[in-house]
């Protein structure tokens, strides 16, 4: 069984519609329609819009939520598993209506709720398969390609999105509901979820859980990624900005990411996560008391900056390029 929502709303001025990830107008018309098989759906996202693509799947019933990037159009999508179907079977046919109702289209992002490995056996190998097959997408697709692929742990998504103290009189999965729809009452037009996990609730949850823990409210980039295994070794330049000093490097030539501080990340956090070997990160930090430890653990002068760009490398990393930037000795190595 396929149920698919369809909501319009009425478009909001906008400086910077990435900025404004989160925020939709007032909802204009909706629609809810019933499928029983993948070919019959008749929902084409239209290509002369850009889309964004976040799933919650599940063993039987995964949710899909699709938006575009001005939000002046919502999808809301469920893919039920028939009873006593085979999980290739079930698997295959989901990827197949992705692919029939995008075609066409082009994605800017496609984010996933990561599987949880404590998860029984079956349940974990059929959610790997399906983590499997929503990575391929971007292979395998031209509607993908142009998709920035991630993911985001259900801890992660929930701790910014849904209110657990005020809807405490519930269990976890209609914490989730309510939340969401208090967060968008435009979302009770769906009618409730197929199964009984919510999982089209959790997949928006995903999406602008994601987005909320990715991005700051000027729409820069927080750090993330896992941590680096090898030794670190740092820079510090005061006063100046991750994204000025990360265009140095590449006038330089030399390869650079460049990030902000998590603000529910540690100072460790921050500088361990994301490093690629062979690449430089620059995170800015502009929290004072993250700066006047790294100063002092530094045995710097502290200049009273209203912030500071950390540049990192893989301790064995040398390019002499880089020390036009930063110098040439390493003001901490972990």
């Amino acid at each position: 069984m396929i149920k698919i929502g369809t909501f319009e709303f009425h478009p909001f001025e906008s400086k910077n519609h990435w900025v404004d990830f989160a925020i939709f107008g007032e909802l204009e018309c909706s629609n809810v329609e019933y499928f029983e098989r993948y070919p019959a759906v008749t929902l084409k996202l239209d290509p002369e819009d850009t889309w964004q693509i976040a799933l919650d799947q599940s063993t039987t019933n995964s949710g899909i939520f699709i938006k575009n990037y001005e939000n002046t159009k919502a999808y809301m999508i469920e893919f039920s598993r028939d009873r006593g179907e085979q999980a290739d079977d079930y698997i295959y046919d989901l990827e197949m209506l992705l692919h029939k109702i995008s075609e066409g289209a082009r994605y800017t992002h496609l984010i996933y709720e990561r599987p949880i490995k404590s998860e029984s056996f079956r349940s974990a190998e059929v959610l790997f398969q399906l983590e499997g097959m929503l990575r391929a997408l971007v292979r395998r697709y031209e509607e993908f390609k142009t998709a920035q692929l991630d993911y985001i742990e259900n801890s992660s998504w929930r701790a910014v999105v849904v209110d657990s103290d005020k809807f405490s009189g519930y269990d976890r999965k209609r914490q989730t509901v309510k939340s969401i729809e208090t967060i968008y009452p435009w979302t009770k037009a769906y009618g409730g979820s197929l199964g009984s996990d919510q999982d089209i609730y959790e997949a928006i949850g995903v999406m602008f859980g994601w987005f909320i823990n990715s991005y700051d409210k000027l729409g820069r980039p927080y750090v993330k990624g896992d941590k680096y295994t090898g030794s670190i070794g740092g820079y510090i330049l005061p006063f100046q900005s991750a994204e000025e000093v990360a265009s140095e490097f590449e006038k330089l030539g030399i390869e650079a990411t460049w990030r902000i501080e998590h603000p529910r990340k540690s100072i460790y956090e921050n500088i361990a996560a994301g490093l690629e070997h062979y690449k430089v990160k620059c995170v800015e930090i502009s929290d004072p008391v993250a700066m006047l430890a790294l100063t002092i653990e530094c045995n710097m002068k502290w200049m009273n900056p209203d912030k500071m760009t950390v540049v990192l490398v893989a301790a064995n990393f040398v390019d002499k390029r880089l020390f036009q930037v930063t110098g040439k000795e390493y003001h901490f190595v972990f």
